[in-house]
């Protein structure tokens, strides 16, 4: 390649240890496909999330959308994580603050699997 384009094209390819069409078409080992996008949910708050099984959920408005890569059933929704009851520190399925989790109310629950359940009055304090 004898121009400047040409040159940077031809660095970035042997950087990455591919061919130049390798590079320009994407047809490498190197290079990922995109996720297998199922559809989307809305992301809504948790005071939503309180009364989602009783709206109907074709009529919500959600600001914002979050794509998914597994089937869901067409009552799911995005949650954001608030505070760190999902967090664990020392070993173990872990959900940090600030999280965005999927959630289908329509799959019932087990034992081991992680779940969203309300929190309607806070422990006890001994």
């Amino acid at each position: 390649m004898t121009s400047l384009k040409g040159m940077c094209i031809g660095q970035n390819a042997k950087a990455l240890s591919i061919t130049l069409d390798e590079f320009a078409y994407g047809s490498s080992s190197n290079v990922e496909s995109d996720p297998d996008l199922r559809g989307k949910v809305p992301l809504i708050s948790w005071v939503q999330a309180g009364y989602w099984l009783g709206m109907d959920v074709s009529q919500a408005e959600a600001p914002k959308y979050y794509a998914h890569t597994t089937s869901v059933g067409p009552r799911a929704f995005a949650l954001r994580i608030r505070g760190s009851r999902m967090t664990r520190y020392t070993g173990g399925k872990s959900i940090p603050e600030g999280s965005i989790v999927i959630v289908d109310p329509d799959i019932p629950a087990e034992n081991g699997k992680v779940g969203i359940a309300p929190w309607t009055k806070p422990p006890r304090q001994h």
